[in-house]
């Protein structure tokens, strides 16, 4: 911070609104700390104690100084307000917007990668995205395709129409349903999971392949 004035009193707050719909999630005040004429590099300790403020219930948001932000698309503000006696005077303001990731995205887990299954309607299963306690309306989109002999699984996802789609899952499986057709042994598949919180896509898994086992065999041709 500069300070190009005299010698005063000041308090920084922060506010995190959603960049999507403007909602406050998310307000820090520090304390009124002393800043002198001049360039200082302002500390934690200068701040601290910090009195941190949920704000809409829509976000699971922990307010303890160790607490995780939420994910998502935001847009954080800070602001200076200089304290003279009971008056006070706003400085200046500055704004940014953030995009803050899970630590990790939703993990596949079976059908296993590159690996033959049993049943021609496999049972899907993944881990959920973390920390798991950020996400207050976690749901999940699935995608099944099939991978042509030129093409790579990524590349799949993108261009072909899918063998099958389910959207907005609660849990973190999926059983093959009975009503759509059987997998076929003769053909690679791909599948990916997308991690959505409050309907708004937070992260997306890797994408892994399978195929069935042919009748009587023990494994899938190559």
């Amino acid at each position: 911070m500069v300070n190009t004035g005299q010698d005063m009193n000041v308090q920084i707050e922060m506010t995190l609104t959603d960049a999507s719909n403007n909602q406050r999630v998310l307000t820090a005040v520090s304390r009124i700390f002393p800043l002198a004429r001049g360039a200082r590099q302002v500390q934690m300790n200068d701040l601290m104690p910090i009195v941190y403020t949920p704000g809409s219930p829509g976000y699971n948001v922990d307010a303890s100084p160790d607490g995780f932000l939420p994910v998502g698309v935001f847009n954080i503000c800070y602001s200076i307000t200089r304290y003279n006696n009971d008056q006070t005077e706003q400085l200046n303001e500055d704004c940014e917007t953030i995009e803050i990731e899970p630590i990790s995205p939703p993990q596949l887990v079976l059908p296993a990668d590159n690996e033959p299954v049993d049943m021609t309607r496999p049972f899907f299963t993944w881990l959920p995205p973390t920390p798991f306690n950020l996400f207050n309306n976690l749901v999940y989109d699935w995608v099944l395709v099939e991978v042509m002999a030129t093409q790579s699984a990524a590349d799949a996802l993108l261009q072909n129409i899918p063998v099958l789609t389910q959207q907005n899952i609660v849990f973190t499986n999926l059983q093959y349903p009975l009503s759509a057709p059987e997998l076929d042994s003769s053909k690679l598949y791909a599948w990916r999971v997308t991690a959505k919180n409050n309907i708004s896509p937070i992260a997306v898994s890797e994408v892994w392949v399978f195929r069935v086992k042919q009748p009587g065999g023990d494994k899938a041709p190559a």
